[in-house]
């Protein structure tokens, strides 16, 4: 496959900056979560590949003229969810390290300074944005949604006693279950006409159920600490706009400061225990309510949305080259 257009701009990278990761995210996270490598080995080789792209960077200012230019740095993203259990002394796997525990700090320093390099090498004319798509909180706890469901019967199970080893919603009875869970936010209604057994009808029974999922969803509470572990619940129907809402996840479960998804809910298991804490080190994330992660805006215009969202820069960038946004586009320009 290639993996660059055209094809001979990968070689040209290479020549100039030697070789490079070419995966999505080259941050080797799950050697970490695996016990292959250590945390001292993690941010080594988190290092090696930033100063990899930091030469990337270098490259792509040294021939850019004008036009659209877009740089994606992962040191930020896959660090924060590697390194949080090193700053926060409330996590449960939390490890005193002096170096580590300002690594995330650290991090957004090399942002700061690849950002000030970026303001040397264009000037000041240039429409300037530094994005992401969200912010982080730390991953104290895992929430087996679907083994939740089970006990508020939302689920049956052909045989309850099977509980660990069975994924991919092997043990379910779907004459008899109402709603599952699927993914890390995902939750889904059993639907006629949908699911190949679907049990619900398309109709009254269809938002009642929302309804009463809804209210069990925001009255849930972890017995360890007396915790909300839900603090959103978006019924997407009701709550979005779009297209192929049909498709999309009947509820999106907003997780609280602190609690996630587990590890081994989104494959459809059922373990027994709802509520455990997270031992992985893989300990802060984003999959969570969205109100308590908020994303990162940045730059040299004045921004004219009080509550700026993706959609809206989408089409920012848009305007600023005189291009009318695609018919159906959400958004506006937020920039001036």
């Amino acid at each position: 496959m290639p993996i660059s257009y055209p094809q001979s701009w990968s070689k040209e990278l290479q020549r100039s900056v030697g070789y490079f990761y070419t995966q999505e995210l080259p941050e080797d996270s799950k050697a970490f979560s695996a016990g292959i490598i250590n945390g001292d080995e993690f941010w080594e080789q988190s290092q090696f590949v930033y100063r990899e792209q930091r030469r990337s960077l270098d490259q792509a200012l040294a021939s850019y003229r004008d036009g659209f230019l877009f740089f994606y740095f992962s040191s930020v993203d896959q660090g924060s969810h590697m390194l949080w259990q090193y700053m926060d002394p409330d996590h449960p796997e939390y490890v005193r390290h002096e170096k580590l525990k300002d690594g995330i700090r650290i991090l957004y320093r090399e942002m700061d300074e690849a950002l000030g390099r970026i303001m040397d090498s264009v000037g000041p004319d240039a429409t300037i944005i530094v994005m992401s798509d969200h912010g982080f909180a730390p991953f104290y706890w895992q929430v087996n949604l679907n083994s939740w469901l089970v006990q508020q019967r939302y689920t049956r199970l052909i045989d309850p006693s099977k509980r660990d080893g069975y994924p991919l919603f092997s043990n379910v009875d779907w004459s008899q279950t109402q709603a599952y869970a699927v993914g890390l936010n995902g939750l889904y209604v059993n639907l006629q006409g949908r699911e190949a057994k679907g049990i619900v009808s398309d109709g009254d029974d269809y938002h009642k159920l929302l309804d009463r999922l809804e209210a069990d969803l925001l009255a849930m509470k972890d017995p360890r600490n007396g915790r909300s572990p839900v603090s959103l619940v978006v019924q997407t129907r009701r709550d979005l706009k779009g297209k192929n809402l049909n498709r999309a996840p009947d509820i999106i479960v907003g997780y609280n400061w602190g609690y996630r998804s587990s590890w081994k809910n989104p494959l459809g298991e059922y373990p027994r225990d709802i509520f455990l804490d997270n031992k992985d080190p893989w300990s802060g994330d984003h999959s969570m309510d969205h109100r308590l992660v908020p994303g990162v805006l940045v730059t040299n215009r004045k921004i004219t949305s009080d509550k700026p969202a993706l959609y809206d820069l989408t089409v920012s960038v848009l305007d600023a080259y005189g291009i009318a946004p695609i018919p159906g586009m959400l958004g506006s320009n937020c920039l001036k």
